[in-house]
C-alpha cells in the first residue's frame, strides 16, 4: 500500500499528497485492535440465545351471515316458475304480487289481499 500512495504522489507532482493522507504504524495497530474488539463483540452477541418474542393476539373470525334460502315459487296467474326468497315479491313474467313466507308458502298477508288471485 506504502509503494502505490509513494507513486501516486510522484506522479502526480505532490497534488495527490493533500487527500491522500499517510497512515502511521501504530495508527494502522490502534483501528486493527479496534475492529478485533468490534468482531469479538459482534460473534459473542450472535452466540447468545435470542430473547422470548412477543405473543401476537390472534385473529377473531368476523361470523359470517347465512344465505337467505331460495324458494322455487310458481306464479298462481301466470304459472311461470321463479326462485325466489321470503319476503314481497312480484312475478317477473306478469308482475302479480306474491307475499312468500319463510318456509316458501305463498301468502295471503296484507299484501296479497290488497291484489285478488285470478280465477
Amino acid at each position: 500500500m506504502g509503494f502505490l500512495r509513494k507513486s501516486l504522489i510522484i506522479g502526480t507532482g505532490g497534488a495527490a499528497g493533500m487527500f491522500v493522507k499517510p497512515n502511521s504504524k501504530k495508527e494502522r495497530i490502534a483501528n486493527a485492535a479496534e475492529k478485533q474488539l468490534r468482531l469479538q463483540k459482534q460473534m459473542l452477541k450472535a452466540s447468545q440465545p435470542p430473547g422470548p418474542r412477543a405473543v401476537r393476539p390472534s385473529k377473531k373470525r368476523t361470523p359470517t351471515i347465512p344465505a337467505a334460502p331460495k324458494y322455487d315459487i310458481t306464479c298462481p296467474k301466470c304459472a311461470t316458475v321463479q326462485s325466489s326468497t321470503a319476503g314481497l315479491h312480484f312475478c317477473a313474467m306478469c308482475g302479480f304480487p306474491m307475499e312468500i313466507s319463510s318456509q316458501g308458502q305463498i301468502g295471503e298477508g296484507s299484501f296479497a289481499k290488497r291484489f285478488p288471485k285470478p280465477s
